[in-house]
């Protein structure tokens, strides 16, 4: 499965911050070392939009989070990630992730 990520913020970090938001967030995702705890995501479970609206404000509390959307791709599917039901074996795969900073 691949997430795609889209956050729209109202701060404006400089560019390191971006870079770092961006490495959390597929670390976030990683099906082995990811999830909120760093012990990985159970096989069938999926990140929910809550969680990763949680861990963007924990992490980012300079960031104002306008806007926030994830879809997932499964066999060549595209779905919000709140209207999907997870497989029995289905992990977080490849993330791609769109960060964009409005004034």
């Amino acid at each position: 499965m691949v997430c795609s990520l889209n956050v729209r913020a109202k701060d404006q970090p400089i560019g390191e911050e971006i870079e770092t938001l961006e490495e959390k967030l597929t670390a976030f995702f990683d099906p082995i070392g990811g999830g909120l705890r760093g012990d990985g995501w159970e096989i069938g479970r999926l990140p929910t939009f809550d969680q990763i609206l949680s861990f963007l404000e924990e992490g980012f509390p300079r960031l104002q989070i306008s806007d926030l959307s994830a879809a997932v791709l499964k066999n060549g599917r595209t779905t919000d990630l709140q209207e999907i039901t997870p497989g029995p074996f289905d992990v977080p795969g490849p993330v791609k992730i769109k960060v964009e900073i409005s004034a």
